[in-house]
């Protein structure tokens, strides 16, 4: 999520500042599971592209970070810091067992702000999509010599049995965002500006 959501949710709040969402981070299985319960109406996961079944917004390499000017990626056997739900846990530990690198799980826990708080401090370092890690990590410099790791997608998931404007305003608006791959905080999106335009004029002329 972080952080094309900065964006997303800043532009959709200067269109509708009345709308309340509720945003909800979990490992995919739970998101997914949630979306098919019909619980949730919009859904980003990630999965490898060729095991993902929603609507592939975009591919992003998977990669090693430390903490910013960090060493614990010198230590052998290298810590290694995973959420125990986060899907990208079995293909970090996939490759270093499959490079034969000695490892060790510096924690085991669930949740990003427990994992992530291991590898700030320089404790650990993680395996997370580029250009999705924390302001304060780096990517792991390649002298570690640290396997590569696969790609995965970004897949977004709309229920289907709705006719909401806002929520399909709102899945439109987070297509443009991911397709586009820009993280700045531009003026609010004019597509939804003018979708809202329509709206109203609809509805003032019933």
């Amino acid at each position: 999520v972080y952080p094309y959501i900065l964006r997303i949710l800043r532009q959709f709040s200067a269109v509708y500042p009345r709308v309340k969402m509720r945003l909800k981070s979990w490992d995919t299985l739970t998101l997914k599971a949630r979306f098919a319960a019909g619980v949730t109406d919009i859904v980003l996961t990630t999965k490898l592209p060729h095991e993902g079944k929603g609507e592939l917004l975009r591919t992003e390499k998977l990669g090693w970070f430390s903490a910013r000017d960090g060493k614990v990626w010198r230590q052998s056997p290298l810590q290694v810091s995973f959420d125990g739900k986060c899907i990208f846990r079995q293909s970090g530990i996939a490759a270093l067992n499959a490079a034969g690198m000695a490892w060790e799980q510096a924690v085991d826990t669930t949740g990003t702000a427990a994992y992530s708080a291991f590898v700030s401090a320089d404790i650990a370092v993680a395996c997370v999509l580029q250009g999705t890690q924390m302001d304060d990590w780096e990517e792991v410099p390649a002298e570690a010599k640290l396997p590569e790791l696969p790609k995965y997608g970004i897949f977004l998931y709309v229920q289907p049995c709705h006719n909401n404007p806002i929520i399909n305003e709102f899945a439109d608006l987070v297509r443009t965002t991911y397709r586009s791959k820009q993280t700045s905080q531009p003026k609010p999106h004019q597509l939804m500006r003018e979708k809202l335009k329509q709206l109203i004029k609809d509805n003032v002329s019933r």
